[in-house]
């Protein structure tokens, strides 16, 4: 009798330790998604500029004020995270991951607080193909009003590429040699810390000082692989307010 009653012991201790095992899992909080990207974006995109002197170039901000997102149903597993996220258009998720070859795999990705992957793996989620800056009035002899800026700007961004082995890649060039591909599928979790407390996806700076007087309204505008455009525009001063201005 004290044989078995030892060998009910054992087994008691046993699933003991292998359930504080499966707790010390749960609790570290650690959350591995199926997907690169857990979640997509829409929205209107906000242009921003940067607080400066007249001294110093102009520097624009692009961010996107988000009115609709898809997220992976990972997010929404509860065996995957104690706290996970209400389901939200996650049919139109995996529509968009298909679409940009972001497939499935077994919890390859991630390894995070659940929360710290919801805000970094974030994506817009149309595909665009075109991005120009534009402003009302003539720059100078070399851009009559209407005409791309592209050449005077350098550009910051970063984009996804699921299907490959180097998934993020970072962008710093003239705006007008951004290759294609790299507007495909844009990462929003860009984020440049000295201009407020927002996450910016791109940082566009002209490549010198200009003078102008009056106002001038700069637009950028981004086109989609199937045709629709999103843009965005702000108001530029004479620069020899700008000091007055900020």
């Amino acid at each position: 009798m004290k044989r078995y009653f030892s060998f009910y012991i054992l087994l008691g201790m046993l699933f003991s330790l292998s359930g504080c095992e499966k707790d010390h899992v749960e609790s570290s909080g650690i959350f591995r998604s199926d997907y690169l990207i857990v979640r997509y974006v829409e929205g209107d995109m906000v242009l921003e500029e940067a607080s400066a002197s007249k001294r110093d170039p102009i520097v624009l901000y692009v961010s996107w004020d988000a009115t609709k997102q898809y997220l992976s149903p990972d997010l929404s597993d509860p065996s995957r995270s104690s706290h996970p996220y209400a389901p939200e258009n996650t049919d139109g998720f995996l529509a968009i991951a298909a679409r940009n070859g972001d497939v499935q795999t077994d919890g390859k990705y991630g390894g995070a607080p659940i929360a710290a992957i919801y805000n970094r793996h974030v994506a817009l989620a149309d595909n665009f193909a075109s991005i120009h800056l534009t402003c009302d009035e003539a720059w100078d002899e070399s851009h009559p009003a209407g005409t791309p800026l592209d050449d005077l700007v350098r550009i910051e961004m970063s984009s996804y590429y699921p299907e490959e082995a180097q998934q993020v890649r970072e962008y710093a060039c003239p705006l007008s040699e951004l290759p294609e591909d790299a507007l495909r599928i844009i990462d929003l979790d860009k984020h440049f810390d000295n201009i407020g407390s927002g996450k910016y996806c791109m940082r566009m700076t002209f490549d010198q000082v200009f003078s102008f007087t009056g106002t001038r309204k700069l637009t950028l505008t981004l086109t989609t692989a199937d045709g629709r455009t999103k843009s965005a525009s702000l108001d530029l001063v004479d620069p020899s307010q700008r000091d007055k201005r900020f």
